[in-house]
């Protein structure tokens, strides 16, 4: 069943059980980010998730106070594009993403097959001297139809 934000009551759940193992009090706030972002197949804005309350909405503190703590317990990670602020999950991933982020529209897609011979190339780079990888996330950035509208490519 859908709740009024468009993420499911079953996506509500999972939120919350994400935040009880992190340690975290399931409060309204903290279920409707966590499950906004895992629900979603594109990297979120602080507004795209603002929206994900619907019209009761959640003023800034609230929202930026939440980002914070989901990012400090490792459920989600923060990434900047073009200037802005924008988060993705690492609760229900392996920590292995990859991005593919429009330059002119701003919007991104997740690439979800595929990532297990990126991550064994990954792993097979030379890497500093007691260096370990404990998060992959790849952005690769270009045009998309709308985007590449009138430019030769």
């Amino acid at each position: 069943m859908r709740g009024r934000s468009g993420t499911t009551d079953a996506g509500d759940a999972e939120a919350a059980l994400y935040l009880r193992e992190a340690g975290l009090r399931a409060t309204r706030a903290r279920v409707r980010v966590l499950a906004s972002v895992l629900a979603s197949e594109h990297q979120l804005t602080r507004e795209d998730i603002a929206r994900s309350f619907g019209r009761r909405g959640v003023d800034r503190v609230t929202l930026y106070r939440t980002l914070l703590a989901l990012e400090g317990a490792g459920l989600i990670a923060r990434h900047d594009r073009a200037g802005e602020a924008v988060w993705c999950c690492h609760a229900a991933d392996t920590g292995r993403r990859l991005f593919f982020v429009f330059r002119r529209c701003g919007s991104s897609a997740k690439l979800e097959s595929g990532l297990g011979g990126l991550a064994k190339s990954l792993g097979r780079l030379a890497q500093p001297a007691g260096f370990s990888v404990d998060s992959r996330h790849i952005e690769v950035t270009g045009l998309c139809d709308s985007c590449g509208e009138g430019e030769v490519r």
